[in-house]
């Protein structure tokens, strides 16, 4: 059997956790081992149900030669086939030095665009060459979005890179099915994403909060924890909407929370890199509505399976929300569109093949 590998920065609910959930959950021919760099975090304990084996180093703020020797002794120790780094450049110096003698195929997932500065880059630069000889990874990229802006980067440039569309698990709950909303019934609009500055919770308040002055019975229901969420509620007090708006939190499944929604916006920026919680409401039918960004595009494909509106426009997002409201045909046609599109294209098993094929632990058949 197989061995891989799986390095984390850390098990908070996120992205990365996700993908990386998705190719041990996908591929149980082979023998999982996670590293957690990081301390124990909320996935952690999910994550020891699925693996043969995890390990919290706790050596984030420690040094580099920390991760360094960590590295070296579990790689001397355990010999594994295969390596999968999940946080893109977290350590990323330290650790392709760690694997310089390494002779498996080493993975790096990239899961967001470069937004970095030069001043990053030198400082990479500075500690590779300080260290010396290293591994030389494949970057596999979640979207040609994110592959194409490594050439904004002296440091990511010169990496192998190739993409990977995300793959998210299939839904937990039936279908969504549109239903006719009548004037001044409940319409439910919700968004799953991190409160953090990637997205942008912000301009969809403002929107939502126009879409009350002509449907007051709306309702938008927040999925996801943050740094953003204190300024996110005293955005809604301030647009006066906050009992309208409901923030949940982390949530377990987040196909049980959307399937009570009317509609999914995915209000975002170019810093996105993908967007997991917008597959997963194509893939559960759901009619989506997105900010007009490069990976959305990539999702929506011709936008049969949603509809976007310019990035950061309020106006267009409210008048969008409220036109799906009144538009029944228009949602039943796209749940159906949705769900097919993204069935075929971003299954866990296409995402956690593409992975195994990379590392060459692919079966024939």
């Amino acid at each position: 059997m197989k061995h891989l590998l799986h390095l984390l920065a850390g098990t908070n609910r996120g992205g990365c956790e996700g993908n990386a959930m998705c190719l041990i959950r996908e591929s149980p021919g082979i023998r999982h081992q996670l590293l957690v760099l990081g301390e124990p975090g909320e996935m952690s304990e999910a994550f020891a149900a699925v693996v043969s084996r995890i390990d919290h180093a706790g050596v984030l703020g420690r040094g580099g030669r920390e991760t360094v020797r960590v590295m070296e002794e579990l790689i001397a120790r355990d010999a594994p086939d295969g390596v999968v780094i999940w946080h893109g450049m977290v350590s990323l110096p330290e650790i392709l030095h760690a694997l310089r003698d390494y002779r498996g195929r080493v993975l790096v997932h990239g899961g967001n665009p470069v937004s970095h500065s030069g001043l990053i880059d030198a400082w990479f630069w500075l500690r590779e060459k300080r260290l010396g000889r290293r591994a030389d990874p494949t970057y596999v990229c979640c979207s040609r979005h994110v592959a194409d802006s490594f050439a904004k980067s002296r440091y990511l440039r010169r990496f192998t890179r190739t993409v990977v569309p995300n793959g998210v698990n299939p839904p937990t709950v039936a279908p969504h099915v549109p239903r006719a909303i009548g004037a001044g019934e409940p319409f439910t609009i919700g968004m799953v994403a991190r409160l953090d500055h990637i997205k942008d919770h912000p301009a969809l308040l403002r929107a939502f909060a126009r879409l009350v002055e002509t449907w007051p019975t709306a309702r938008l229901e927040l999925a996801g924890e943050g740094e953003r969420r204190s300024e996110l509620e005293s955005l809604a007090r301030e647009l006066a909407i906050e009992g309208q708006v409901r923030f949940l939190g982390n949530v377990a499944d987040p196909y049980e929370v959307m399937g009570h929604w009317d509609l999914f916006v995915y209000a975002t920026t170019w810093r996105e890199g993908l967007g997991n919680a917008l597959i997963e409401a194509l893939r559960l039918g759901l009619p989506c509505l997105a900010f007009d960004e490069g990976p959305v595009r990539e999702l929506l494909g011709t936008e049969e399976a949603g509809v976007v509106v310019p990035t950061g426009d309020t106006n267009a997002l409210a008048a969008a929300m409220r036109d799906f409201a009144t538009d029944l045909p228009r949602r039943e046609l796209l749940s159906i569109q949705a769900r097919e599109w993204a069935g075929e294209r971003f299954s866990g098993a296409r995402f956690a093949s593409g992975y195994r094929e990379l590392l060459g632990m692919e079966e024939k058949t």
